[in-house]
């Protein structure tokens, strides 16, 4: 999963991962290429976290598995 940003901000992301199907799990998240804190409700599967992010810059969500 990828965010692309138009301008410099600082995200707070709270998504529903129940629509990539029950084996999506997140283990990495990072922003511009650096690693960001994360809490992933796994009963009800969202994922939280805040990441500022440059202008043009990239968010990533990795699966485990």
């Amino acid at each position: 999963m990828r965010l692309t940003a138009e301008r410099a901000r600082t995200y707070d992301v709270r998504a529903t991962l129940s629509g990539l199907g029950t084996s999506w799990e997140p283990c990495r998240v990072e922003a511009d290429g650096r690693r960001v804190g994360f809490a992933y409700g796994e009963s009800r599967r969202v994922l939280r976290f805040t990441a500022p992010v440059a202008s043009a810059g990239e968010v990533r969500v990795t699966a485990c598995r």
